[in-house]
């Protein structure tokens, strides 16, 4: 069987907004996402424009934010995957086995854990508005039980012009009523815990 050819870098394009991905580790990062580039925009290029200097105190090749962040790959925040079998398989560690394009404003990565037999997709779409979408799945590859807790959407840096958040809320007869709040430090969750 030959090995599988990789893309170094992934590009989406749609209205006045791109994508770029990077595929050069072990899991996708998304390495720009913002205004339109124009046609000579390569991810080399942005590989270099988002190189950053030594921080004190910290290591000098920091884990990237990839589009499922995981224990395994020593990302320091939150995971973008909680699973475990029996307390056992927790650090999941990927890399990239595939990627497909469906038609030119989508693409579906695809990621092993080997040793923990988990299998990743994510999928993402850039509309021709400039709305992007996007889902992870997961897949137990292994024989036992995988404990699901925590599976994230893809994963992505926010825009650093973006000053306000946009989300909805609602109960019945009044529904997506839309709030917008000035971005700050930390977490903003919305969550239905009732199923509806």
């Amino acid at each position: 069987m030959s090995p599988v050819s990789l893309p170094d870098f992934i590009r989406l394009d749609g209205g006045a907004v791109s994508l770029v991905l990077d595929c050069r580790g072990p899991a996708p990062v998304a390495l720009y996402w913002g205004p339109g580039l124009d046609g000579g925009a390569d991810g080399a290029m942005l590989d270099l424009l988002a190189a950053r200097e030594d921080a004190p105190c910290s290591p000098l090749v920091a884990a990237p934010l990839a589009l499922t962040p995981l224990a395994g790959q020593a990302f320091p925040g939150r995971p973008g995957l909680l699973a475990h079998g029996d307390g056992l398989r927790w650090a999941t560690y990927t890399r990239i086995t595939g990627v497909r394009r469906p038609d030119a404003a989508s693409v579906e990565i695809d990621s092993i854990d080997d040793a923990n037999a988990i299998a990743l997709t994510h999928h993402l779409r850039l509309d021709r508005h400039g709305m992007l979408s996007g889902w992870t799945q997961v897949r137990n590859d292994g024989t036992d039980l995988l404990d699901l807790e925590w599976l994230a959407a893809p994963t992505l840096p926010l825009p650093p012009d973006m000053a306000d958040w946009v989300t909805f809320e609602g109960r019945c007869a009044g529904e997506y009523r839309m709030q917008v709040q000035r971005r700050v430090m930390g977490a903003v969750v919305k969550e239905n815990r009732r199923g509806r």
